[in-house]
């Protein structure tokens, strides 16, 4: 478990840093929370000790880590909801998707419990390919390094297509090649 919740709390921190300076960027009210910060991280790198994270310590520094590693998660997901909130009110938006990578993402996100019964607009406007599933809506996203990138819900059926996108909707199917309008019965 040690491992997992060292990468955990990793990326946690990363992205938690990530998303304050973006905040501190947007809000001059937002104070950026740099010692808050810096202990989580002496936390952290206090339980990457030579012993404790290849799980060669006494059984005793264990009970101390878990317990350190669970307050430094509840901490510092504190930290990031509180810089989200100030992210989502400068940029608004249904659906934000925060790329702390220094890399384009071109992917697949989970939007995870939402069913998509409108379509989903990024922010020029352009309708993005989406399908719902069981555990939510799949949605294709293409967003640049060190960004939070907004989506809107709209009912709007004049919005265009991505360039290259498919659509699969109720009574049409589309790409780039071919549309096909189907009736109530399903008959083209």
């Amino acid at each position: 478990w040690i491992k997992r919740a060292n990468r955990h709390t990793e990326r946690l921190l990363h992205d938690t840093e990530f998303l304050c300076a973006y905040a501190s960027l947007l809000d001059a009210a937002y104070v950026y929370p740099r010692e808050a910060l810096n202990a989580a991280w002496r936390v952290l790198l206090l339980n990457q000790f030579h012993d404790i994270l290849p799980g060669s310590s006494i059984g005793a520094v264990y009970v101390d880590s878990r317990a350190q590693f669970e307050s430094l998660t509840r901490d510092v997901t504190a930290l990031h909801a509180a810089a989200l909130a100030v992210i989502r009110t400068h940029i608004g938006g249904d659906l934000l998707v925060i790329n702390s990578s220094s890399f384009t993402r071109d992917d697949v996100a989970l939007w995870h419990g939402h069913d998509i019964a409108a379509s989903l607009l990024n922010a020029d406007g352009d309708r993005i390919p989406a399908q719902n599933t069981t555990d939510g809506a799949l949605i294709r996203v293409n967003v640049p390094p060190y960004s939070v990138t907004p989506f809107t819900l709209t009912t709007d059926d004049s919005v265009t297509n991505p360039a290259g996108g498919c659509v699969a909707e109720t009574h049409r199917l589309e790409n780039p090649f071919l549309r096909v309008d189907l009736i109530d019965k399903g008959d083209i």
